[in-house]
Parts: structure tokens; C-alpha cells; sequence
């Protein structure tokens, strides 16, 4: 979560003319979104958390995100949500260029 704590603070900080970015927040249940306060006082017009709990709401998809054609996706998380949003971001048609990823698992 420090990357995107520290670029959510930069963001805050100096704003970037256009740039809108939401984080979805992913978690089992709330209480696992340990975070979750940092990212609430970082808010901003430019900047919105998103919480998603499995629990409630069930596990994201590509299909959840808003105005997808026009984002840049930035993923972290365990193989099995990455493999499943990166299906479902290409059969929404996102250009494999437009997504970030990084391979994190607990081991």
C-alpha cells in the first residue's frame, strides 16, 4: 500500500491538471482496510477511494470500474485477482499498454 499512500499524498500535494484517479480499495472485510483512513484524508476532487469488500460486495471486476476506456490501471495484488482482472480488462478491450501491474502473493 506505501506506493500508493505516497502518490495519493503527492497528489494531494501537486495537483495535475486533469488527472482524476479512483483507487479501489480491495479487502476481505472492512476491518482488513488497515489503510483506509490514510486514504479517506487524502481525498480530493482529483483523488477517490473506492472500498470494495469481498465480503459485501464481492471480488472487483473490470466491469466495476468506471470510465475504463479512458484509464490508465495501475493493479497490485494477489495472482488470482490479477489474472482476473487483466481477463477482464482485455475483454473490455484495454490496451495491454494502458495496465501497470505488479506480481505480489503472499507466499
Amino acid at each position: 500500500m506505501a506506493p500508493f499512500i505516497s502518490w495519493a499524498r503527492e497528489l494531494k500535494a501537486k495537483p495535475y491538471p486533469g488527472l482524476k484517479a479512483d483507487m479501489y480499495y480491495c479487502v476481505n472485510t472492512k476491518e482488513d482496510a488497515v489503510n483506509l483512513h490514510d486514504f479517506k484524508v487524502l481525498e480530493s476532487d482529483d483523488f477517490r477511494v473506492r472500498l470494495i469488500c469481498a465480503d459485501t460486495d464481492g471480488f472487483l471486476k473490470a466491469e466495476d470500474i468506471e470510465n475504463l476506456e479512458d484509464r490508465d490501471i495501475y493493479i497490485c495484488g494477489p495472482k488470482g485477482m490479477l489474472e482476473s482482472l487483466l481477463k477482464g480488462l482485455k475483454k473490455q478491450g484495454v490496451d495491454k499498454d494502458r495496465i501497470q501491474y505488479e506480481d505480489f502473493d503472499f507466499i
